[in-house]
């Protein structure tokens, strides 16, 4: 960083804005993955196959559904988690522009509001496009996980 009078840091908010732009551009994917993820592996956990092979085509199945689900799910996943992602992004700017890292506990803690504030407003369960969805069971692991992911790369981009 450049030197300005008084010895105090230059600081460009080309990098803060990176930090928001690259949380709500790859959190809402990195979300819908982290919701396949979980409906691919609770699926295979359920399941109690009768022999190996079953359990070959089982896992084929569900993973035909997770690229299906990927293809599919990435306009409600964009309209559900851009705004969130947004804000958990713009925190953890804010938190790196103050402290000179980016943390995991104000990502974290950033993307459990960001959960919280709409089940508290409106309940647990809500419709998008006709499909109703639970906040506690789908959304909040999907927040958690792409906050992770997010939060765990760009440690590694915004050096």
């Amino acid at each position: 960083m450049e030197k300005v009078k008084g010895g105090q840091d230059k600081r460009h908010w080309g990098r803060s804005v990176g930090i928001v732009a690259f949380f709500a551009a790859t959190g809402p994917l990195a979300g819908l993955a982290t919701f396949l993820v979980r409906f691919v592996l609770l699926g295979i956990v359920s399941g109690t196959p009768a022999s190996i092979s079953d359990l070959a085509g089982g896992v084929l199945e569900l993973l035909k559904i997770a690229v299906i689900g990927m293809f599919f799910g990435l306009p409600n996943a964009y309209s559900i988690g851009f705004p969130a992602a947004a804000v958990v992004g713009l925190v953890v700017a804010l938190w790196e522009w103050r402290f000179r890292t980016i943390s995991w506990l104000a990502a974290g803690g950033a993307a459990f509001v960001v959960w919280l504030v709409p089940l508290l407003y409106s309940g647990d369960r809500f419709a998008a496009d006709g499909v109703t969805l639970s906040r506690t069971s789908g959304m909040l692991p999907a927040y958690i996980g792409a906050t992770i992911l997010c939060a765990w790369t760009a440690r590694r981009i915004f050096r």
